[in-house]
């Protein structure tokens, strides 16, 4: 049996141990001093914290949307009990369906 993992980048696994693992991350979006920025592909730990220091306001994350994890878990191929692939049902419910 195959097992894919995928996780936000809240989980902070560092570069090297992910892609050794084959783990697969989603962003979180990062918001400081109102600008949005995602987390580690738009925004390295060190500007994080150059902008948390240079910022009068705390930064704020919110989570991945649906729609940001299916370019990530769609291309995984797994079946359930059922006969519906676990990506379209994810792909489904980030369309809205």
């Amino acid at each position: 049996m195959t097992v894919a993992v995928v996780v936000d980048s809240a989980s902070d696994l560092p570069n090297e141990l992910a892609d050794a693992l084959e783990i697969r991350r989603v962003p979180l979006n990062i918001n400081i001093g109102g600008v949005e920025h995602k987390d580690g592909t738009e925004l390295s730990r060190e500007h994080f914290w150059e902008l948390v220091r240079s910022s009068d306001q705390l930064p704020k994350t919110s989570a991945p949307s649906p729609a940001e994890w299916v370019p990530i878990v769609a291309p995984i191929t797994v079946t359930t009990t059922s006969s519906t692939p676990v990506a379209q049902d994810i792909r489904a419910l980030a369309s809205g369906v």
